[in-house]
């Protein structure tokens, strides 16, 4: 657990590092790996190879797929960070409102890549064009998640202005 410990300190400490506008790219990115990692991705990955092995008749373009899976998660991810980047964190000047507005366009990206995934009944290619419903669909995931995430903005700026004031 130490190891583990150590390891996110001297990330957070090299992210850090990067300019001002780069740390919620990274950010971004780093939050998809640690979700992959928290459902046991190390251990899943390794059984999820062997079985595409083993019972795939195109091995090579199916792990290829996951391959291809796992880059475009992590891709989404520093997307949302470039997004925040761009318009999110100066939406957070604008209050509540605009806390809530920064939380839907951080999440609108890694959303908007999900709906063209293809999760279909004929899963021949990873990207497939998406259609009104699946645009509809990835608004309402947006402002969903969007909101979960402007709530805890929300909250952070409050207490940071809280803290301010008592100073």
């Amino acid at each position: 657990m130490a190891g583990i410990t150590s390891f996110a300190i001297e990330l957070e400490r090299r992210v850090k590092k990067l300019p001002e506008f780069f740390q919620p790219i990274a950010y971004g990115a780093l939050v998809i790996l640690f979700f992959m990692g928290a459902r046991g991705a190390l251990v899943v990955f390794p059984i999820a190879i062997l079985y595409v092995l083993v019972t795939s008749n195109t091995p090579v373009a199916d792990l290829e797929m996951g391959a291809g899976l796992v880059l475009l998660a992590i891709l989404s991810g520093a997307l949302s960070g470039l997004s925040y980047s761009l318009v999110g964190k100066y939406l957070r000047r604008g209050g509540t409102v605009g806390a809530y507005l920064a939380g839907i366009i951080t999440v609108a990206p890694y959303i908007s890549i999900l709906v063209h995934l293809g999760f279909d009944d004929k899963p021949a290619t990873l990207i497939h064009s998406a259609d009104a419903w699946d645009y509809t669909i990835a608004a309402f995931l947006s402002v969903f998640f969007g909101s979960i995430i402007g709530a805890g903005f929300n909250r952070t700026d409050r207490k940071r202005e809280i803290a301010e004031h008592a100073t």
